[in-house]
């Protein structure tokens, strides 16, 4: 029983408080009703008079709004100090591994200014994670040792590599990758395994769009994309098992024997992307599974669980906020779209 699992990097007792301070912030994430009345908005101002009651109401008023960017960033920041001031000392570093998704989101920022000859801009980089933007841009001063950053990212080796083919976007892939192989060290050290199950499974279905992206792919766009680049390592569909289906059709990937665990979920919105062309169904699809996933580490009482569920879950939703925010704003419709918040 999950109430049973109790992970070995904690003791229980340390996390009652925190439990029941944190069950007072997941009161205040928005209803999955109230989210789908902000899909219904006619206009702005509707918009703003449903969330005007919400925790977002500082951000969206007709008399002062702010940018939505800056909505995320000031989002982000309470996300952290709220977890953060919960967290017990000692298991912080399960924290860190999450917030530093935003460094390496940083990173590639700093990396692709420095390749192009920009300065770097540090407004435009989050404060949301663990390296502070000042410090992280310093790295790229002229005459700084790249290899003071707290990152195994070697600069000199980026630099060569995009001198050989301007891709950029082949940065994306390789940071993402250093990423989510730094995270999975942390989790296996932690010896938890429905917290591995969660990030084995998130691994997954961020390589199974990488691949169905690719796939449709010509050859002339997919130029420096091979697969064994661009792939996540650590889920547990082995890498090499998408190179067997590179170029085939969503209902080759759905019968394969490969994507039994997922080819139920995903059906329906591959078949969308191929009738239509559009990925806007199955990406929503894959954030609703991941979110549901986020939301059964709530049985976890008394261990860090629930705080990564609540952490994933409020990213979730300041990124959907926005989403509707754009959506509104800009007349795009949402169409089939059915994202699920995590209440």
């Amino acid at each position: 029983m999950s109430l049973l699992d109790y992970p070995v990097f904690s003791q229980t007792g340390k996390y009652a408080y925190a439990h029941a301070s944190l069950a007072g912030l997941e009161k205040g994430l928005l209803s999955q009703s109230l989210f789908e009345q902000l899909k219904m908005s006619e206009n702005l101002e509707s918009f703003y008079r449903l969330i005007a009651e919400t925790g977002y109401g500082k951000y969206f008023s007709e008399e002062k709004p702010v940018s939505v960017d800056d909505m995320v960033e000031g989002e982000l920041r309470s996300l952290k100090e709220d977890l953060f001031d919960l967290m017990p000392d000692e298991d912080e570093y399960l924290l860190n591994a999450f917030f530093m998704r935003y460094d390496y989101n940083n990173l590639k920022i700093c990396v692709k200014s420095y390749l192009m000859g920009n300065k770097i801009n540090v407004e435009e980089l989050s404060s949301a994670g663990v390296v502070s933007p000042d410090e992280l841009a310093g790295f790229f001063e002229e005459g700084a040792d790249f290899g003071e950053m707290p990152f195994p990212v070697d600069v000199h080796e980026i630099k060569e590599n995009f001198e050989k083919n301007r891709q950029l976007r082949n940065i994306d892939f390789l940071l993402d990758k250093i990423y989510y192989e730094e995270l999975l060290k942390v989790f296996v050290k932690i010896k938890d395994s429905s917290l591995m199950d969660f990030i084995r499974q998130q691994i997954d279905l961020k390589n199974i769009l990488i691949f169905v992206r690719r796939c449709r792919m010509k050859d002339e766009e997919a130029a420096g994309m091979e697969l064994n680049r661009i792939i996540l390592e650590g889920g547990y569909i082995d890498g090499d098992v998408y190179e067997k289906y590179l170029g085939d059709s969503a209902d080759v990937i759905l019968s394969a024997n490969d994507f039994n665990s997922y080819s139920p979920m995903l059906r329906e919105g591959l078949h969308h992307l191929e009738q239509t062309g559009s990925f806007s169904l199955l990406e929503s699809i894959v954030r609703s599974y991941i979110i549901e996933l986020a939301t059964e580490l709530q049985g976890g009482i008394f261990s860090a669980k629930p705080f990564i569920g609540y952490l994933m879950g409020k990213e979730h939703e300041i990124n959907m906020v926005k989403k509707v925010y754009i959506h509104i704003k800009n007349r795009i419709d949402f169409k089939k779209e059915r994202d699920i918040l995590y209440v």
